[in-house]
């Protein structure tokens, strides 16, 4: 009889580890992917002038490990894979695009598309979607505001068009229903920089439905400015008649434009309970077996 108490003792104990085991097999367990924050078109350089920026981001479980995913640096500049610092003596004037990967402690990982001007500094600047905005508005909220950044210079006065439309990656939101299109212009004085906002109108309804996406986009620069890389970005409807449990986007698309990967969710929880299940049923084979 004692010997089945220490054999059944084993058998718990085994299963309360093996539910532990499964509840922390999640890569992010918990914390999500990282995310880049700042902008995405970098400081200017200058040919044989010492160069240093940092790529920032939030979230997942540090520590950060960098890398260069696509494309290329100026010459002579390199990334840091611990600190995410740019640095170096740039010797070529250009416009560089490259795609840098961040990688966290749990394996989960972002990627988001940088660009570096080497060369004479000024000009009209370009203008985009920075990083870091609210991608999600509850269906309840009545409204989201959309803001578009410029950057890189303010010679000049210049105008970006702005104006949404139906769907993303996921489920389509439909103008009308869902929300109230919007469309219009961003205008920069000579010497401004930074930001400028723009707001959509967001229509609740009584539907149980998936959470629905539509898009923003930025277009037609006017004044010498251009477009950043970052020139849409997706707004996730999130449904309060079925509130979480949906898969949704990061917010923004552009050219794989932080895009994260993570595993997050009821995952590890379904797989603590089918190994607990698992375990029940080997436990009771075990009793019948020493009666």
């Amino acid at each position: 009889m004692q010997s089945t108490q220490r054999e059944t003792l084993r058998c718990a104990t085994a299963i309360v580890v093996l539910c532990v085991a499964a509840m922390f097999a999640s890569p992010a367990h918990g914390q999500g992917a990282p995310t880049f924050t700042g902008s995405s078109t970098l400081p200017d350089g200058q040919p044989g002038t010492p160069y240093s920026t940092t790529i920032t981001v939030s979230g997942g479980a540090s520590p950060y490990t960098f890398s260069v995913n696509s494309g290329t640096l100026p010459p002579l500049l390199t990334l840091n894979a611990a600190s995410g610092v740019i640095s170096g003596t740039p010797t070529s004037n250009g416009d560089y695009s490259f795609q840098i990967r961040v990688t966290d402690s749990a394996s989960a990982f972002a990627l988001n598309t940088f660009s570096i001007h080497i060369g004479a500094s000024g000009g009209a600047g370009s203008v985009e979607f920075p990083m870091g905005t609210p991608s999600t508005v509850s269906e309840t909220a009545g409204s989201v505001t959309f803001t578009a950044r410029r950057s890189g210079g303010t010679a000049g006065s210049i105008a970006v068009s702005f104006s949404t439309s139906d769907g993303g990656p996921g489920y389509t939101a439909n103008a009308g229903s869902d929300y109230v299109a919007a469309s219009g212009t961003l205008v920069w004085s000579n010497g401004e920089g930074g930001d400028k906002t723009f707001t959509v109108t967001i229509l609740d309804d009584a539907d149980d439905e998936q959470d629905e996406q539509f898009t923003a986009t930025l277009t037609n620069p006017t004044g010498g400015a251009v477009l950043g890389v970052r020139t849409q970005k997706v707004m996730v409807l999130m449904d309060d008649e079925n509130p979480g449990g949906q898969l949704t986007s990061t917010g923004d698309t552009s050219d794989e434009s932080n895009c994260t990967a993570h595993a997050n969710g009821p995952f590890p929880l379904i797989s603590a309970g089918a190994v607990l299940l698992v375990g029940l049923a080997q436990l009771r084979r075990r009793q019948r077996r020493a009666l």
